[in-house]
């Protein structure tokens, strides 16, 4: 059999190999299915654990996805031919990584994936929203939170600060209460969706930290925002 190798020096490293035998049971390659062994790592190669890993064709939207174990590492079958998206559930969103062509060879392929990524420590919760001058969660908020959910269900020691920031308009007092108030409307969904409420804290900063201008109707909508912050990994 071919023998394949490309290393590619960043945040992951990717080694295709094609072996004659495979001495592991379980999942195997055939003529038309190429066999990912994935190990997922932090940037000092330590194994992570309930990292959920896609493979995406952008072209179909056909998905094949796996969860890391224990030791970083999962299988899955892909056809060959196939040019996939890599992503990494994130917090609150997918990730893109790469793209990559599976190798159409003739024979059965086994290709050894190493990705090696951290979740950033901050990230503002896109599309997550609330009605005006009140801490109810609009329903276009649930699909960034679900995926949020998802993500601490799989990395069950991570625990965060879902944090609530507010415009100037109103006041002081008044935009502290509404950011509180507006964590822990966050708060409580995950808790709905099956997260251990000990894992996140819920802070509301108010006016206090903008990160943009609050002269301008744009400025203000950018310092209206929730933000998860990692306190525990």
């Amino acid at each position: 059999m071919k023998k394949i190798n490309l290393f590619l020096i960043a945040l992951f490293v990717l080694i295709f190999s094609a072996n004659a035998q495979e001495e592991e049971q379980g999942l195997m390659p055939n003529d038309s299915m190429a066999l990912f062994k994935v190990l997922v790592t932090n940037i000092k190669d330590i194994p992570s654990e309930g990292d959920r890993i896609k493979f995406i064709n952008p072209e179909t939207q056909t998905e094949y996805s796996g969860i890391s174990d224990a030791q970083g590492r999962f299988d899955i079958l892909i056809p060959k031919g196939e040019l996939l998206e890599i992503r990494f559930l994130s917090l609150g969103k997918d990730s893109t990584l790469r793209t990559l062509t599976v190798p159409d060879q003739p024979g059965g392929i086994t290709i050894n994936y190493t990705l090696r990524y951290e979740l950033p420590k901050t990230i503002t919760l896109d599309n997550v929203y609330f009605d005006t001058n009140k801490a109810t969660l609009k329903s276009s908020s649930f699909e960034t939170l679900d995926n949020l959910a998802e993500l601490l269900r799989f990395k069950k020691t991570l625990e965060l600060e879902i944090a609530g920031h507010t415009d100037d308009v109103g006041g002081a007092a008044p935009n502290l209460k509404l950011s509180q108030n507006r964590a822990n409307s966050v708060k409580a969904y995950l808790v709905k969706k099956g997260v251990e409420a000990n894992r996140l804290k819920a802070v509301g900063y108010g006016l206090t930290k903008p990160i943009d201008t609050n002269e301008t109707p744009e400025g203000r909508a950018h310092n209206r925002r929730t933000e998860a912050h990692i306190i525990k990994e």
